[in-house]
């Protein structure tokens, strides 16, 4: 099979479309004066091909979406003054007109069309993207030039309202959430028995109108910290109710943070931050505060040399312990006070073939033990993929050990992990992208781990766990389902892991 590129036109293909005469395939070309326009070729079985139509002879546009359907071709464009064009043709092609212009592609763009009757057109597409925004392209064209937009608000799931919830604790009978409603740091709170309530106002965080999200939060002896990027965001509250921006210059101290969490305990509080240093490597910003308006910054979390980042932080009665990866290994901090680290760096798992790096990305402490929860890189290029792994300390952190980890499919990802007094809770996705499924783990002492037999988690597409805390005997959670008509935020309970 071979389509023609005679009378002028070039050796790419814009597009193809199909009607129900055959098909249409359109490359761009040129006139004899050197203005573009668009070639069309037509083929009644996909294999005889001929030419068909100079769209638009005048020339001075370019072709782009080339569509078919039951009423006809349509092919759109840009012209050499910027303009979004679109022409329609019916049976073999011979024969194009152009509808009324679609718009400015220096505003907007078109990336689909197809063709309804009598000579219209519908084209989607998206409009240049604001610091806060990004709004759909929607029109009806005809070519009797008139042109017109598509109201979303009747088509359901056409808008679909954001919302996430990136972490959530359970303190004095109180839960706090955090994430984000519409592009915004939202903070969510509900009592024992009770419904959930937004607590947190659009004007307190009117002051900085750029796109954020919360994405830790934890209770400590001077009340509740959350924390989020891009800013970063750092709100506090002694209630769970009221909530502020911290005091001092923690938020300024934490600025250029890639990633932040945070978590407190006996010793005081931690915010734990990724920063992107010059040439791609990164640093861990630490910082420690005993009561929440004063902090100070670790001093020795970066001492060796190389490109640190810490991921993830948990507390115990001795201190914190934080996790993430050095210069592709997996790594550990540890520390009594908050302010002065151990670095201790694992090896990589040997994972398969050999992993070439790996990274820890879930921490959580009960008693002296730890686990840590992270994934292992394994091939390069295109032929890289990601295994999960477990570490395990018994002593607070200080010693560790690789134990047995492993996931109901491939492409896994974590995305929560909490322990309470009977063991330990990790959540997760597996599989590839757009079919992805949800998973849980227990593990009753962090040495082995098995999959949870919870009715109705396992293997859900469409959802996933977003966050985990302990709830007196049971583990609450948090998750987000989306389908195309909806998105909506699910809370449950899963059973404390079997005890030992």
């Amino acid at each position: 099979m071979t389509i023609p590129a005679d009378h002028g036109a070039g050796t790419e293909i814009s597009g193809l479309g199909f009607d129900g005469s055959g098909l249409i395939a359109v490359r761009p070309g040129r006139t004899a004066t050197g203005a573009a326009d668009g070639i069309a070729y037509f083929s009644p079985n996909g294999q005889d091909w001929q030419y068909a139509a100079t769209i638009d002879a005048v020339g001075g546009w370019s072709p782009g979406v080339v569509k078919g359907s039951d009423y006809g071709f349509v092919v759109s464009g840009t012209t050499a003054q910027g303009q979004l064009v679109a022409y329609t043709s019916t049976g073999a092609g011979a024969n194009w007109l152009p509808t009324g212009p679609l718009g400015n592609a220096a505003a907007e763009s078109v990336v689909g069309a197809t063709v309804a009757p009598a000579g219209t057109i519908l084209a989607i597409g998206y409009m240049a993207a604001s610091k806060v925004s990004q709004q759909p392209v929607f029109l009806e064209a005809s070519t009797d030039g008139s042109v017109r937009p598509v109201s979303l608000a009747g088509v359901a799931g056409a808008s679909i309202p954001e919302m996430a919830v990136n972490s959530t604790a359970v303190a004095g009978g109180l839960q706090v959430a955090v994430g984000s409603a519409n592009g915004y740091p939202a903070v969510w709170q509900k009592t024992s028995g009770g419904a959930w309530t937004l607590v947190s106002s659009l004007g307190l965080v009117a002051a900085d109108p750029r796109l954020r999200a919360l994405t830790s939060v934890t209770h400590g002896p001077a009340g509740w910290l959350a924390v989020g990027t891009p800013g970063p965001v750092v709100l506090t509250s002694a209630d769970g109710t009221i909530w502020g921006v911290a005091g001092g210059n923690i938020t300024q101290d934490l600025a250029g943070v890639s990633a932040v969490a945070a978590t407190s305990g006996p010793a005081g509080y931690v915010i734990v931050g990724k920063l992107v240093a010059p040439g791609g490597g990164c640093v861990a910003d630490v910082w420690w505060s005993s009561n929440l308006t004063s902090w100070t910054r670790a001093h020795d979390v970066n001492d060796t040399t190389g490109s640190s980042q810490v991921l993830a932080v948990a507390a115990d009665a001795n201190g914190f312990v934080s996790v993430g990866s050095h210069d592709g290994q997996p790594a550990v901090w540890t520390t009594a006070n908050g302010r002065s680290w151990e670095t201790i760096v694992l090896p990589v798992p040997e994972k398969g073939a050999g992993a070439a790096t790996a990274v820890l990305q879930q921490v959580a402490i009960h008693g002296d033990t730890v686990v840590a929860l992270g994934l292992a890189t394994t091939g390069t290029g295109a032929g890289a993929s990601t295994v999960p792994f477990a570490e395990l300390s018994a002593d607070g952190g200080q010693d560790w050990q690789q134990v047995p980890f492993s996931s109901p499919g491939p492409d896994t990802v974590f995305t929560a992990l909490t322990a309470d007094a009977a063991g330990f809770t990790a959540a997760g996705l597996f599989g590839p992208p757009g079919r992805q499924n949800v998973a849980v783990w227990t593990s009753a002492a962090g040495v082995s781990w098995k999959p949870s037999q919870s009715s109705g988690l396992n293997g859900s597409e469409g959802w996933q766990i977003d966050a985990l805390a302990p709830s007196g005997s049971v583990v609450t959670g948090i998750g987000t389902i989306v389908t195309q008509q909806s998105q909506q935020t699910v809370t449950f309970t899963l059973p404390a892991p079997p005890r030992r």
